[in-house]
């Protein structure tokens, strides 16, 4: 597997994470929403390739709605 879609992927375990300790807000709907299109592109990436461009921009979003 790829040493970017390793990050990504722990990436995303981390926000799902912080998703599943907070509580219910609008920033919550946001967040999972942005992880869920993450998910999805991560599934149809090829693992042995360099992240998509689009693959990044979502993982970017869910990293801005995490940090703030």
């Amino acid at each position: 597997m790829n040493d970017a879609i390793s990050d990504v992927k722990k990436r995303l375990r981390t926000a799902e994470d912080l998703l599943r300790r907070s509580g219910s807000s609008s920033d919550n709907v946001r967040l999972a929403q942005a992880i869920d299109r993450t998910r999805r592109l991560l599934r149809h990436a090829d693992r042995g390739r360099e992240p998509t461009p689009e693959l990044l921009h979502a993982m970017q979003a869910v990293d801005a709605l995490t940090s703030g």
